[in-house]
């Protein structure tokens, strides 16, 4: 085996071997469109770019004493790998759906793997089997290869179940300033000491063993120390997310009785008017003529052949008339008849009370309006509502992201309204141009029942 050869295959297996890690982590994300042909590209570009990286290194192997030029030593052996680990988050950012913590903690976690199941493979080769060790430049064996697939495959199978199948795209991942920087220091000098060890390896074999046994105990440490972090932080979202739904039942609590203060009022004034029905008369007459056109309206408006749509129609209605906002609607009958009522509910709320949130912000009466339609068109069921809205809005896999500053509490309307969806195999498109919102909810009429 030539020395370029050998020296290629050190800088493609060590890509390979940060791919296989960071996968482990990275692959319960939301997957990018075109998932697999992104996968392909980037894979291959990263191969390549390690083999240029390789190419390099056996140049400057065999032009450069190291033994007379430290720092270029140490350049060799410690800067490319901290490149490739950097290309690999970009790679698999191609690839997936991540934020910046995302990214940051899956890549953390995908090295520290491969650097623990590679210090596992080289205490096991140095301890039981010395003459098949793949890393040192000796004549290639088939048996080594083998061997070293069997280790690897053996401890990321492992791997996998302590640490990664544990996790999940919706836990937080929003790790403290602090606690980035330690890990990256962590990253730094683990590659650095794996370079000092490699090189006085032969002269000082038992501080080499030493080395060995130390960062297989500092990597399941760091690891350990990830996933428990990443334990706490789901479980404060998940105390923010109860914390949420207090306060959307105080929130309902509110309506209900700014509802109940709107019933008194109503009942006040019924008071007078059953006074000049008693009356009797032309006043009386007038009455009777408004109070008809009224019911009139009301029955209307319950008109829709679904409960649950009646209901928060009632109530939204009653809550935007109290607050100065104009709701209209269109609703198809039966439209909706292939939904449970709870997911109905639930859904139709949703959607109202994010756009009596953006349209409450407004200053203009005449903007403080919302359009909700809801019926059937060819062989689809489509759910639509349109707002004004003011400020800018941000999107993050196609849902707009809250404006408010505490990022836990808030945005579970949107995440309800999306879960409901996918359960009923529904689309959402979203458009926010000029202050206007809309939002548009596509079902298939296969889901209707027959």
């Amino acid at each position: 085996m030539s020395l370029e050869f050998f020296i290629l295959m050190r800088m493609a297996l060590f890509m390979v071997e940060i791919i296989v890690g960071e996968f482990l982590f990275f692959n319960h994300f939301e997957k990018r469109s075109k998932y697999y042909l992104r996968g392909l590209i980037s894979f291959f570009s990263l191969i390549g770019i390690s083999l240029l990286f390789g190419y390099f290194q056996y140049l400057l192997l065999t032009s450069i004493n190291f033994n007379n030029d430290l720092v270029v030593y140490w350049v060799y052996s410690i800067l490319p790998f901290l490149i490739l680990i950097v290309l690999s988050g970009v790679g698999f950012y191609f690839v997936y759906s991540v934020d910046i913590n995302e990214l940051f903690f899956s890549i953390v976690c995908g090295y520290c793997l491969r650097h623990l199941v590679f210090s596992v493979y080289l205490f096991i080769i140095n301890t039981c089997l010395q003459d098949y060790n793949l890393f040192l430049y000796e004549e290639f064996n088939i048996l080594k290869l083998v061997i070293y697939l069997v280790i690897y495959g053996v401890f990321y199978a492992s791997s996998y179940v302590f640490f990664s199948q544990k996790l999940k795209s919706e836990r937080n991942y929003d790790f403290p300033l602090s606690t980035k920087i330690v890990y990256v220091i962590i990253i730094i000098v683990n590659v650095s000491v794996n370079a000092t060890s490699e090189r006085y390896s032969q002269d000082h074999i038992q501080l080499y063993m030493g080395g060995i046994i130390l960062q297989i105990f500092s990597m399941i440490f760091v690891l350990f120390i990830q996933v428990l972090l990443l334990d706490r932080q789901s479980l404060r979202y998940e105390k923010k997310i109860v914390d949420n739904m207090l306060e959307q039942s105080n929130k309902q609590y509110k309506f209900s009785q700014a509802n109940q203060e709107l019933i008194r009022i109503q009942a006040h004034d019924l008071k007078h008017k059953v006074a000049i029905l008693r009356k009797g008369g032309e006043d009386a007459e007038k009455l009777l003529n408004e109070l008809e056109s009224i019911t009139g309206t009301y029955n209307q408006m319950i008109q829709t052949d679904n409960n649950a749509i009646d209901t928060v129609i009632f109530e939204k209605i009653m809550y935007c008339n109290s607050h100065d906002i104009k709701l209209s609607y269109m609703v198809s009958k039966n439209s909706l008849d292939f939904m449970d009522n709870v997911d109905i509910y639930a859904l139709v709320s949703n959607l109202i009370d994010n756009a009596i949130e953006a349209t409450s912000k407004l200053e203009d009466k005449n903007k403080k309006v919302i359009s909700l339609n809801i019926g059937n068109k060819v062989n689809l069921t489509n759910i639509s509502i349109t707002n004004y809205y003011s400020g800018n809005i941000s999107f993050k896999d196609g849902l707009p992201i809250t404006s408010k500053d505490d990022k836990l509490s808030h945005g579970f309307g949107m995440k309800s309204i999306k879960k409901i969806v996918e359960k009923y195999q529904g689309t959402i498109n979203i458009e926010a141009e000029d202050n206007i919102f809309a939002l548009t909810i596509t079902f298939s009429n296969s889901n209707k029942k027959s």
